[in-house]
């Protein structure tokens, strides 16, 4: 058994539901379950309906419903070619959207938007393009069984960001989804929504989608987990500052984690952990080009693998810099700077703490300028927005120091704002000027990747 993920980016029209059943198609020897997010787009325009009617605002709330429903019916439309099959899922739809439209109305009436409420609606969003998915894999010859995602997954009650119960679900995988498959059907499952024990909706938050394929695969003992997608994998690099960066063939599941930090996003590590720590691969893919094979994200490195992996990058920081006062002890300094990295102020995506300064680093230039409020009492602190970062990522750079050496040079070349090692101790990474960030990039890139390929 396989599990089969499509993002919101791979069903997000007609032409990539159709895709996605082709590729479900194809793959029915490896006896698959397919798990499906919202249509591109539809979460947003969910949130800004609940929004709406959280500030009672009527003309808001309909538009966003409008747009919805609008994208529901042409897909339908779109890809269904059989009209009694079209027929009968446009009433499913009707009855979906009549349901939202009396969760949005509680909302307006009470004046109130609870997390539970939230959830109610926002998993309506999963609902719907699993149903139009089930529909036109069976349009495309697929004995496909749509699954009601609140009776398999079984979170706890933390609304907007619940847990997966891995104990619990054993059994309901067991008797919702593997029972499926060993009648030779495909069972489709909307990712994201789950329920509490006492059957209350939820949701599983940022990442939701990949990690009920996680926990699935995980429960019912799944032989690959693949993550579909609209990029063909990891990459050696950001292709828009590196033109000559590749595909990664494979990455370890740490090397992954880590370029996701710095800012690789194709793939949220922690939500395929489930899968990772039950040892089956996980396989990034294109959902626009499904012959090609993509990355897989492998539980353990390889230690016969040597060098850089990647080059991961961000934009659009604000870095606070901080210089010590003089008459303070470095020891003091250090625990003092990082007593101040608490809640409730914000957390920064890095920070380094010296004797003499320290540096942290956010996306937020509002949540910089608070936090340099905090620590202005500790010293001089300056403040500089228009920040990318950059890392140089590899098991690799755990053991061999001379490798570990010929990355801060090149970088240390390159007269960064600041240059630091990774907790993991399989980065190193660079603060630079934003502007001149895809020339830092570029240049790396061809020092660390023009003569070597991996596969």
């Amino acid at each position: 058994m396989i599990v089969l993920k499509f993002g919101g980016s791979s069903v997000a029209d007609a032409e990539g539901i159709r895709r996605a059943s082709a590729i479900v198609a194809a793959a029915r020897h490896r006896r698959p379950v397919v798990v499906v997010s919202a249509l591109g787009g539809v979460t947003d325009l969910l949130l800004a309906a609940t929004a709406a009617a959280g500030r009672d605002d009527l003309a808001g709330q309909e538009a966003a419903m409008a747009g919805i429903e609008r994208r529901h019916r042409w897909a339908s439309s779109a890809c269904l070619d059989d009209a009694a099959s079209r027929q009968d899922v446009e009433m499913v739809l009707a009855d979906t959207f009549d349901e939202m439209k009396l969760l949005l109305r509680s909302i307006r009436t009470l004046g109130e938007l609870s997390p539970r409420a939230a959830d109610a609606v926002l998993a309506c969003g999963e609902l719907l393009s699993s149903r139009l998915l089930t529909a036109a894999l069976k349009g495309a010859g697929v004995d496909a069984t749509w699954v009601d995602p609140r009776k398999v997954v079984i979170t706890d009650g933390s609304h907007g960001s619940a847990t997966p119960d891995l104990a619990r679900m054993a059994g309901s995988v067991k008797t919702e989804v593997l029972s499926l498959v060993e009648k030779g059907q495909v069972p489709v499952i909307g990712g994201f929504v789950g329920s509490s024990p006492g059957g209350v909706t939820t949701t599983l938050g940022r990442g939701g989608g990949d990690t009920t394929a996680a926990v699935i695969g995980a429960a019912g003992g799944a032989e690959e987990l693949q993550i579909w997608t609209d990029v063909d994998g990891l990459m050696t690099a950001d292709p828009r500052l590196a033109a000559d960066a590749t595909c990664l063939g494979r990455v370890s599941f740490a090397e992954a984690s880590e370029m996701a930090s710095f800012g690789a996003k194709v793939l949220h590590p922690a939500s395929v952990s489930p899968a990772v720590s039950a040892s089956i691969p996980v396989r990034v893919l294109n959902s626009r080009n499904p012959e090609f094979e993509g990355t897989v994200v492998l539980p353990h490195s390889d230690p016969s693998r040597l060098g850089v992996v990647s080059l991961a990058s961000r934009t659009g920081l604000t870095a606070v810099f901080l210089e010590a006062d003089r008459g303070m002890e470095g020891a003091l300094f250090r625990r003092r700077a990082m007593d101040l990295q608490e809640p409730p102020g914000p957390l920064p995506e890095l920070i380094q703490v010296s004797a003499v300064g320290a540096v942290a680093v956010f996306r937020d230039s509002d949540a910089a300028a608070v936090h340099a409020g905090r620590w202005d009492r500790l010293g001089k602190v300056r403040t500089v927005d228009g920040v990318g970062m950059v890392a140089a990522v590899g098991e690799a750079l755990r053991n061999d120091a001379a490798l570990t050496g010929e990355v801060c040079r090149e970088l240390g070349a390159l007269h960064p704002m600041v240059l630091g090692a990774g907790g993991a101790a399989l980065s190193v990474y660079a603060l630079f000027p934003q502007a001149g960030l895809e020339t830092v990039v570029s240049r790396l890139h061809r020092r660390f990747f023009q003569e070597v390929t991996r596969t």
